[in-house]
């Protein structure tokens, strides 16, 4: 790559050549004339002038075609930038520097054209979640308040609205949860807790769920003591359990493992619809509901949120899963042991 600083310099040296060439020239020309009678002459003093006045001249140009005429095709592009038009793009040639910063503004633009994008998406995603439940809330209240509705009926209506607040509520726990975990660069990692009382723990609190789907659970968890987020990583467990449970069908059968290998190795297998190809792609997006999960409730947020926590804790998540089979979850953390 060629530097910024040599083709300056280059440009410079370039003009002083052509101008020592000329002036050369010009002696050849006069040269019946001795150097000491030439250098006394009134001419001599006005050639130099316009010698000098061309070196400024041509420098002034050269450095205008390499630099000043690019930085402000990039200043132009950057204020563009700056009202909203993420669809610019520069085009200034070269392999300079000049050249590498006009790339990366292309990249950048790029980049908050798709920010913009998913944006726009993220917003339109949210206002559909609360709308839907806003709309049935309002409705049955109305129909409540018409006083015309049988005690059961009434009930039914009330027990309608329960639910969709439950809904909204959590939500809003979801969407401020993405926002704090976006917004936070480093996670407390201090807590000294046990993982597989954890994953226990989860288990106790989703009995009625599992029980009344007649779900078996086969279970095999090395007793792991770490230092890390106690809150986060149980958010962990309870998120890809209760997904596990929701999508087991009943008498189904839940598997769940825990070692340390290779850091602290989760796996849990359920036997439920599985994913589809198509599908699995876009698993993590938020607000993404894939078509075997249409009729279960949920807002798409829960796998987009263990992924982050999952990596903001420094480690990785993974899954297969196969159509009318099933679907394994697999979550690998740092292990800081504790004796």
């Amino acid at each position: 790559m060629k530097k910024l600083s040599t083709k300056i310099i280059g440009t410079l040296l370039l003009v002083f050549f052509f101008v020592s060439l000329i002036t050369r020239i010009l002696i050849v020309f006069v040269e019946e004339t001795t150097i000491p009678d030439l250098i006394g002459t009134s001419g001599f003093f006005l050639a130099m002038i316009s010698m000098g006045f061309s070196n400024l001249l041509l420098f002034a140009i050269g450095v205008d075609f390499i630099l000043v005429r690019r930085i402000k095709k990039l200043n132009t592009a950057i204020l563009d930038i700056e009202k909203g038009d993420y669809q610019i793009s520069v085009d200034i040639g070269g392999q300079d520097e000049i050249s590498t910063l006009a790339k990366n503004l292309n990249l950048m633009a790029k980049e908050l054209q798709a920010n913009e994008y998913l944006n726009k998406d993220f917003a339109r995603n949210v206002s559909h979640e609360f709308k839907t439940p806003l709309s049935s809330i309002k409705g049955y209240a109305e129909l409540i308040n018409h006083g015309e509705l049988t005690k059961d009926e009434t009930i039914e209506y009330t027990d309608i609205i329960i639910h969709e607040i439950d809904r909204l509520s959590k939500l809003s726990h979801d969407l401020l949860q993405i926002s704090l975990l976006d917004s936070v660069e480093i996670i407390k990692k201090e807590d000294t807790f046990s993982i597989d009382e954890q994953i226990r723990n989860v288990l106790q609190l989703t009995q009625l769920d599992w029980e009344g789907k007649l779900i078996e659970f086969e279970l095999d968890l090395e007793e792991i003591k770490t230092q890390g987020n106690k809150e986060l990583t149980f958010q962990i467990w309870q998120n890809l359990i209760g997904n596990a449970i929701k999508f087991t069908p009943m008498s189904g059968k839940i598997t769940i493992s825990l070692h340390t290998r290779n850091g602290i190795h989760f796996m849990i297998t359920d036997t439920g619809s599985g994913i589809s190809e198509g599908d699995q792609k876009q698993i993590f997006n938020q607000f993404f509901i894939s078509d075997q999960s249409r009729n279960q409730s949920g807002n798409g947020l829960g796998l987009s949120i263990t992924k982050k926590i999952v990596e903001k804790l420094g480690g990785t998540i993974s899954f297969e899963s196969q159509l009318n089979v099933g679907t394994t979850f697999s979550v690998i953390l740092p292990y800081n042991f504790q004796s």
